[in-house]
């Protein structure tokens, strides 16, 4: 059975069971939205000169197609990935993420650019029948101009910069929970920057339910933001920084973000906050550390040690205490990679403390993960 649904964030995707025959349905989808990234290309095969795109990745195929009058002339270039997942602890899962990146260049029109990227996310566990989902991770259109950028769809907002924390993140926060924290689920907005000077940046965000103006410029070696953000799904208006640069001739890094927020229906205010560095205390070895403090007057510590004798693989190691509760979050890791197009993931999440407690609620678990680009 093919099932047409809606997830909470309201764009659409398709869901196999694990009763399906073969999935014609979904056949006819690929099939159809691979026509669309071709189209181009079938109306006039003949080549055109290559143009930058949003992506340079090597691995990425290349079709251009040259203009015949009805079409511009366009660049193409596509490129696979796979993530493979197993997680073991109180409940055992697997999934698998198959990525398809599609990025699009009108060569007669060079300010514009476009990338869709589809997922294909099949997974399963002891308590759950296996399902499989398409669904539309970046879809994006671009337009550079001089000291304009605008980028229009489905994208990450980057904002905030914090590791282990990110407070000013209201899109899509950090999950330290998570084997793959630099995944980053998108926002349907509308993004526009505008370069005030070589050294200071104008920020627009309009998404559906937050609303975000930033100016970022460069002083004495330091990245300075200062940030105005309305959340509606909050209800709540947040007046906000960020901070990143090097200390002095040292070689500490330090990084600080945080902001003051205002609930709309009780007029309480609210303050969300981190504070940390990072440090290379050898060649192949470097010490991160943040604190943060939440809106709920909850405080935490974390660190990490991260050891990389070469370019092949590094193992770490995450610590987060609860200052309040003392729960505690210990989780290794390593990281190796098996070629220039393959990188597997160990690693363990041990979690400590009381059901009330910050961690109280985890379960721990052991992960495999085993990543490839094509």
């Amino acid at each position: 059975m093919i099932a047409f649904q809606k997830t909470g964030e309201q764009f659409r995707h398709w869901a196999i069971t694990k009763d399906d025959q073969f999935p014609f349905g979904t056949l006819k989808i690929t099939i159809a939205l691979i026509c669309c990234c071709l189209l181009p290309v079938l109306f006039d095969p003949k080549p055109a000169p290559a143009a930058p795109l949003l992506s340079t990745d090597s691995n990425k195929s290349q079709d251009t197609s040259a203009s015949n009058g009805l079409i511009p002339a366009t660049t193409l270039e596509s490129g696979l990935e796979n993530s493979s997942l197993f997680q073991s602890g109180t409940r055992a899962q697997a999934s698998n993420r198959l990525r398809l990146t599609t990025d699009l260049n009108l060569t007669s029109h060079p300010e514009l650019r476009g990338r869709l990227i589809i997922d294909n996310l099949s997974q399963c566990s002891e308590q759950e029948p296996f399902t499989s989902t398409f669904s539309i991770h970046r879809a994006i259109i671009e337009y550079i101009q001089g000291d304009h950028h605008l980028l229009i769809g489905r994208q990450r907002i980057p904002l905030g910069v914090g590791r282990l924390w990110n407070p000013m993140d209201r899109f899509n926060p950090i999950d330290i929970n998570s084997p793959e924290p630099e995944e980053r689920q998108g926002s349907e907005a509308l993004h526009y920057e505008y370069s005030l000077s070589k050294l200071a940046l104008l920020d627009l965000v309009i998404a559906r339910e937050q609303q975000l103006v930033r100016i970022k410029t460069f002083v004495h070696e330091v990245d300075l933001g200062v940030i105005g953000l309305t959340d509606n799904h909050a209800g709540e208006e947040t007046l906000g920084w960020e901070l990143a640069g090097a200390l002095g001739d040292t070689r500490l890094e330090i990084r600080s973000e945080g902001g003051l927020s205002r609930e709309r229906e009780h007029g309480q205010w609210m303050n969300d906050w981190m504070i940390g560095g990072e440090y290379p205390l050898t060649e192949t070895l470097s010490l991160l550390s943040e604190y943060h403090h939440d809106r709920l007057e909850h405080d935490a510590l974390g660190w990490q040690l991260r050891l990389r004798p070469d370019a092949f693989w590094s193992v770490a190691l995450l610590g987060i205490v609860g200052l309040n509760d003392g729960s505690l979050l210990l989780a290794p890791s390593l990281t190796w990679s098996l070629s220039d197009e393959q990188t597997l993931d160990l690693g363990i999440f041990w979690y400590r403390g009381n059901e009330d407690a910050m961690f109280g609620d985890q379960d721990s678990q052991l992960y495999l993960r085993w990543y490839i680009h094509f």
